[in-house]
């Protein structure tokens, strides 16, 4: 793969009417291509420069073709088929996985914020919930759609009166109920009420095995003694607490004392060639207090950072966690 080349581009369709003539139009414009199967075919023929899919993310394609373009480690355990799938994806170390939780609050093209469409595309791709954080509202169209959203989440102990949710209970792809809770902490975070305080009043009035299977908890703070303190203080009560927000991958995954789930930082899924995510050589010009334009992402190839959970279905606790890095310039340690 030619890592000169800043943009690509990924085709992989069924109808290849027009695909030499679309291809030879992208390399003119130096755009690399991603490509899969027949359509592979057709550029390999008319030599036109590609990349398989399956070379660029080291996996090949499986399922009779059904994941091909998605990274199989990924989206091989969501749309793995009960009874159908299984040998397949223990040879090749898939999890199964039910239920996908993703903070998307600076998933918009600006690097800030989530729009309608990327929520759409998000759900697409296999993603049950969204949950957000600081950055919430930074797209102004988040405050009207995500009224009639249920899987778009805010935190919880913000001001009352904010539109949406910060708490609901889906169904997962094998019937299970998961409840999923987004927070925000108090430290150096934009105003919301004590989380602590939240928290209380939240498991007074839930419980795990009672109202739900099982209760995944976004944590979205600043800084670590807090997310800590929250993971410590929901520990026995939630199957899961990671900490979002700083965009690094912390070290420390683990079960806690008494049974529940424990990252302080899932870290980010984007450029890890940057600072947090946004262009290196500009964040710096404004630390010099240069002559910086404003924020804008990094556009370098994402690694994908995470967590999976194997839960327990009599106590809806923890059995094991994992976390995960995929892709890009970060590796993973574990």
């Amino acid at each position: 793969m030619d890592r000169k080349l800043q943009r690509w581009a990924l085709i992989s369709v069924s109808d290849k009417s027009g695909l030499r003539e679309l291809a030879k139009e992208l390399v003119d414009l130096e755009i690399g291509i991603l490509t899969t199967g027949g359509s592979s075919k057709i550029l390999q023929e008319s030599n036109i420069p590609f990349t398989e899919v399956s070379k660029y993310t080291g996996h090949p394609e499986i399922m009779g073709g059904r994941v091909k373009t998605l990274h199989p480690k990924i989206h091989g355990g969501i749309l793995g088929r009960d009874g159908i799938d299984y040998d397949l994806m223990e040879d090749l170390g898939i999890y199964s996985i039910d239920f996908v939780v993703v903070n998307g609050e600076n998933a918009a093209t600006e690097g800030v914020g989530i729009t309608e469409n990327i929520v759409k595309e998000l759900i697409i791709c296999g993603v049950d919930v969204i949950t957000t954080g600081n950055h919430v509202w930074d797209q102004k169209e988040t405050y009207e759609f995500i009224q009639n959203e249920k899987r778009l989440l805010r935190p919880h102990n913000l001001n009352k009166d904010s539109p949406g949710r910060g708490f609901e209970i889906y169904n997962s792809r094998k019937g299970y109920k998961v409840g999923v809770l987004n927070l925000m902490g108090n430290v150096f975070m934009k105003k919301c009420e004590n989380v602590f305080e939240s928290i209380k009043k939240f498991t007074s009035q839930n419980k795990l095995k009672e109202n739900y299977d099982y209760l995944i908890v976004d944590f979205h703070g600043e800084i670590t003694s807090e997310k800590m303190a929250v993971g410590h203080f929901m520990d026995g009560i939630a199957t899961l607490v990671i900490g979002t927000h700083t965009h690094v991958p912390t070290s420390d995954t683990r079960i806690l004392k008494k049974g529940t789930g424990y990252q302080t930082d899932a870290g980010m899924c984007g450029d890890y060639d940057s600072v947090i995510g946004m262009n290196k050589e500009n964040s710096i010009k404004k630390f010099f207090k240069l002559d910086a334009k404003k924020h804008f992402p990094a556009t370098g190839q994402a690694s994908l950072s995470g967590v999976i959970v194997d839960c327990n279905r009599d106590t809806g606790l923890a059995d094991n966690i994992n976390s995960f890095i995929l892709g890009g310039d970060l590796k993973n340690t574990n």
